[in-house]
């Protein structure tokens, strides 16, 4: 499964990488990894973890919430998601599961992020996640170096930035995993984002337009998928199969009908339609 991991340090005085972890000397890492799936289930009790990490992270996930509502705004002109409470809650277990390995994972024992969202009963279309380990003197300063690392790809793209601005994620949750002491906190930091909220989401909220140009694919243009595994269908919304396409692919964006976009793959040359939604300019 496709994934996309960053590790930094700092070297000698000299960044190596794209963000300096606070006043740390330890790799800060991130990883994005978005998916599709439909996925219909009630809604169980929430389940949270009792791990003292998150126990003493948890007073500051709203900070984390501050710093993506922020970004959100500035960069995309957009407004805030939906937090839910359900979404925190795989969020959190899954940064106390980062923590227990001392590394980030887009995966963990109880399954990728859409077993577990499936397995809290969220009905939803759509789940993404982001992750990342950062280090600062204090932990506000920490947890604005991990949403600094995402906001740098406002410019350019790149698949955390691509979770955050995806139009199909209005709930969002956070899970800080906190060690350390003051002068020197490490904290693993999770954002679950999903089309739906499940138990425990908030109040609607109004969403302003996109001031970023669309990603959307474009006639003539090389796009790849935004998930982890899109189907390649002989024929707009088709039952016949004739590839699984992975967020590493490139394709060339032929015609466009509806939600559907008639491409070749260029590593094969196979031609197909995929869902247009879950194709991104590359």
């Amino acid at each position: 499964m496709a994934r996309t991991q960053w590790w930094r340090r700092i070297a000698g005085g000299s960044i190596v990488g794209a963000i300096i972890a606070g006043s740390a000397s330890v790799p800060t890492s991130a990883s994005a990894a978005p998916q599709a799936h439909v996925m219909r289930s009630s809604c169980p009790a929430i389940q949270w973890p009792s791990a003292g990490t998150t126990q003493a992270g948890h007073k500051y996930v709203s900070l984390a919430f501050d710093a993506l509502t922020r970004d959100r705004a500035r960069f995309a002109g957009l407004g805030a998601l939906r937090k839910s409470l359900t979404l925190s809650a795989i969020a959190e277990a899954h940064s106390v599961y980062m923590a227990s390995i001392g590394s980030w994972s887009d995966g963990d024992p109880s399954g990728w992020i859409l077993s577990r969202v499936r397995a809290a009963g969220i009905e939803a279309t759509y789940a993404g996640q982001n992750v990342v380990t950062a280090n600062g003197a204090t932990v506000a300063a920490a947890v604005q170096t991990g949403e600094a690392f995402f906001a740098r790809e406002a410019a350019g793209g790149g698949p955390h930035w691509d979770n955050i601005t995806n139009p199909n994620h209005r709930y969002v949750g956070m899970g800080i995993a906190l060690l350390g002491g003051p002068g020197n906190y490490t904290i693993y930091l999770t954002q679950v984002f999903s089309d739906g909220g499940g138990c425990g989401a908030s109040s609607p909220v109004t969403f302003s337009s996109a001031s970023a140009v669309s990603s959307s694919p474009r006639v003539g243009s090389t796009a790849h998928p935004s998930v982890d595994a899109l189907l390649l269908h002989s024929e707009p919304g088709g039952s016949v199969v004739i590839q699984t396409l992975h967020s590493r692919d490139r394709v060339k964006v032929i015609t466009l009908q509806g939600d559907w976009a008639q491409v070749e793959v260029l590593s094969n040359q196979l031609y197909g339609w995929a869902y247009s939604p879950f194709l991104t300019r590359s």
